[in-house]
């Protein structure tokens, strides 16, 4: 079928579609390049101007070359072609250089159905409730634009806004026709995977713990408070604050200036290793079991309280006793955990072990190692030894959230003897480094530490700027060992979190964290986080087991002939009261023939039935002549039914209605 021989669409049309299509856009622009929401703006102004008839058609040529400018600079943007930022910014592109063809019903039509396509893949990158709701937002603004297709295409450029707002109660009426069957679906039907799995870019994914720690270069922290993860523990058991050291990896690998991880040195845990833990779990029973609902991290590493214990297929527990994820950590995950934080591995450390845990490559420091060699000669005991460092710590050295740059080469000299200003990952490197320095193994661990109760208290919620670094120290007969020089320096940050610490350092934190912390907006947060935590562990966490067991309650069973009369009942709720609307007497739906039989009903009373095959016109002059004193209103009242019943213009019907009923209410009887 050619376009010229297909409707033309009305400029309202054009706006309305364009509109929902760029409102579609709104949560993709951060994910794309800076350019693609400039190119749409372009484009739908363009679009605009098309449909207004203020500029002509564009040519081939002109359609050519706006397409291979715009696929020119996707091609110079785009770094990972197999990503999500790729597919949906060519998906966007497309849909947007339709703009400039959109005249016939065909094109209205495909942009129509892109852009439901499109709205749905905005749960690609945000599977919140706020996400879900705004797409069925969008899916209303498409649907009502596919309504005006067949509602508005008689109508002139002035055509009124009730139009619009009947259209989208209609719209309304039909999503919520199809909630019971679109709920009744969701739990009866098979849990089914990710039908394909594509990765994001690597800068999009997000954590406040990485994989190698270097102290003097940054001059700011960024409190970030996106959620990292949130915790829920059996029995209600609330841990002390003191207590939740999230750890994730351990930094052992130092080469002078940064701390790594050391991946050739991590092995699966040995089996003597986890026999001892389970032996220990069989006499002492588990402090804490709690399961974590892990946000993506981007990483394959797992956070835990130690020392953790997990049953969980697909997790790796490691030499170090971290926990990895066999994939990497793209999606939100779940996994339960068991904390032993009593039970220590107290195997003596290998030749190798020792010498790799003491190591201090170069000449670097060379005032932290003689600070070392003081402290070690009046404290030569391990304990002792870290007490006199802590104690160091404790005397003129400041937690802070803006630790400047430190310009020198050796930057722990700078650190410990000029700037004496940190966060915890100086504290915890220059730790580790004056226990090496003294032949005491260290290493540095980093995850999360404290947490926030929720609103409701049943869990706990980990955010991004609660991420923290501290050091283990093997000890004879002890094993590894945590140490914590935060602690020393600002028992606020380990007893009250990092956003509940001494007044400067709120201050210091910026305006919004403030603004955020007042009583009523955390109160808020903490609020909506609960709710959407609700919707993660009821609805996104809606798994097989799951179904299982709520189907079996429900229904009383799995038997197929139970979910199909389920099923058949769903469908019945929306199928049976619209069935029943449309078999309704069409009179009873029509404001004519209700008037007129409220008039039949009046001249009854006068003794005036109407005869079988009489015209109302014939009925309605025989009442008049019957009724002298109501003779002329019944006249008046004839020749408006009249009008109602066979005059076809619609546009006053509902002012020539209320004429009739103020006409039939004069009558005296």
């Amino acid at each position: 079928m050619d376009d010229s021989s297909q409707p033309q669409m009305t400029f309202y049309q054009v706006v309305s579609l364009i509109f929902s299509m760029m409102i579609s856009l709104l949560p993709f622009y951060p994910q794309l390049s800076w350019w693609v929401p400039i190119i749409a703006l372009l484009l739908s102004i363009w679009g605009l101007m098309i449909s207004a008839k203020r500029v002509n058609n564009p040519v081939r040529a002109l359609k050519i070359i706006t397409v291979i400018v715009s696929l020119a600079l996707l091609l110079l943007s785009i770094t990972n072609w197999y990503s999500l930022q790729a597919f949906v910014s060519l998906l966007v592109l497309t849909g947007c250089l339709k703009f400039i063809e959109l005249q016939s019903r065909r094109d209205y039509l495909l942009l129509v159905f892109l852009g439901c396509f499109i709205s749905a893949c905005q749960l690609l990158f945000s599977t919140s409730l706020l996400s879900f709701a705004y797409v069925l937002f969008c899916m209303a603004l498409f649907h009502l634009c596919l309504l005006q297709v067949y509602t508005l295409e008689s109508q002139q450029r002035d055509a009124k806004w009730q139009q619009y707002l009947k259209q989208s109660s209609v719209v309304l009426k039909l999503l919520l026709q199809g909630l019971p069957l679109a709920l009744v679906l969701f739990l009866v039907m098979p849990r089914l995977g990710s039908l394909w799995q594509i990765p994001l870019n690597s800068q999009v994914a997000k954590t406040g713990v990485s994989d190698s720690l270097a102290i003097g270069d940054i001059a700011k922290l960024n409190q970030d408070d996106s959620v990292a993860m949130r915790v829920t523990f059996a029995s209600g058991v609330k841990p002390d604050v003191s207590e939740l050291y999230w750890r994730g990896v351990t930094l052992a690998q130092f080469d002078g200036r940064s701390w790594q991880r050391a991946k050739d040195q991590l092995v699966p845990l040995q089996t003597s290793s986890k026999a001892d833990l389970d032996a220990h779990g069989l006499t002492q029973p588990a402090k804490y079991n709690y399961q974590v609902m892990l946000e993506s991290s981007g990483q394959n590493w797992l956070y835990g309280l130690s020392t953790a214990s997990t049953q969980n297929s697909g997790l790796r527990q490691w030499s170090d006793y971290s926990l990895t994820n066999d994939k990497v950590v793209t999606s939100r995950l779940e996994y339960e955990l068991k904390a032993y934080p009593n039970y220590r591995d107290s195997k003596p450390l290998t030749s190798v072990q020792q010498a790799f845990f003491t190591a201090l490559p170069g000449d670097q420091n060379p005032q932290a190692r003689e600070l070392a060699a003081q402290l070690l000669a009046k404290n030569p005991k391990p304990q002792q030894y870290i007490q006199s460092i802590m104690q160091y710590f404790n005397n003129d050295f400041v937690y802070t959230l803006e630790p400047g740059v430190m310009t020198k080469n050796n930057t722990l000299d700078a650190f410990l003897f000029d700037y004496q200003r940190g966060y915890c990952e100086h504290f915890a490197s220059s730790t580790a480094f004056l226990l090496r320095a003294a032949g005491i193994p260290a290493r540095i661990a980093a995850g999360y530490q404290g947490g926030q109760w929720s609103s409701d208290n049943k869990y706990l919620l980990v955010t991004q700027a609660q991420a923290h670094a501290w050091v283990e120290a093997w000890l004879p007969n002890q094993g590894w060992v945590r140490l914590d020089p935060t602690n020393a320096v600002a028992p606020e940050r380990i007893e009250q979190g990092v956003t509940s610490l001494l007044p400067e350092l709120i201050e210091q934190a910026g305006f919004t964290l403030r603004v955020k912390q007042t009583p009523f907006i955390k109160r808020l947060r903490l609020q909506w986080d609960n709710v959407n935590y609700q919707w993660h562990r009821w609805v996104l966490g809606y798994d097989n087991q799951l179904q299982m067991n709520l189907v079996k309650k429900l229904l009383g069973g799995l038997d197929s002939w139970r979910i199909l009369l389920f099923l058949l009942l769903a469908v019945g709720l929306v199928i049976v009261p619209i069935t029943v609307k449309s078999l309704w007497p069409v009179k009873e739906k029509d404001h004519t023939l209700k008037l007129l039989k409220r008039l039949e009903k009046k001249l009854r009373r006068i003794g005036v039935e109407r005869a079988a095959g009489e015209t109302l016109s014939v009925y309605i002059q025989r009442a008049a002549l019957q009724s002298k004193e109501n003779q002329a209103l019944l006249n008046a009242i004839n020749k408006a039914s009249i009008s109602l019943i066979y005059q076809t213009e619609t546009a006053d019907k509902g002012q020539r209605l209320k004429h009739l009923n103020r006409l039939i209410n004069k009558l005296t009887f």
